[in-house]
């Protein structure tokens, strides 16, 4: 499998069901991102709807902290969290 845990960022309304759709879409294990839980290799984590993902020690910590550029979720607090928890061992990706 993928030698690294992938996270997701969307802005999208109060519902989302794309962890479901990634996890039939995929052969890779997808799921929402939840507050406190250690992350796995080779898993695809999605951020809730209302909630900045943010990562730290190996775990994810959903926080409601302010919107960012007018978001939340938004990727800034991920990846400024990733960076500062994982330095050179992380990629961002933004699409």
């Amino acid at each position: 499998g993928l030698p690294a845990a992938v996270f997701v960022v969307v802005h999208i309304g109060q519902v989302s069901y794309l962890a479901e759709i990634l996890d039939r879409a995929g052969t890779l294990e997808a799921q929402p991102a939840r507050n406190g839980e250690t992350f796995r290799t080779g898993c695809i984590y999605v951020a809730q709807p209302g909630f900045h993902l943010l990562l730290h020690d190996g775990h994810m910590m959903l926080r409601r902290g302010p919107r960012e550029n007018l978001a939340r979720p938004a990727i800034d607090p991920l990846f400024r969290s990733a960076a500062l928890s994982y330095g050179a061992s992380v990629i961002g990706v933004l699409l």
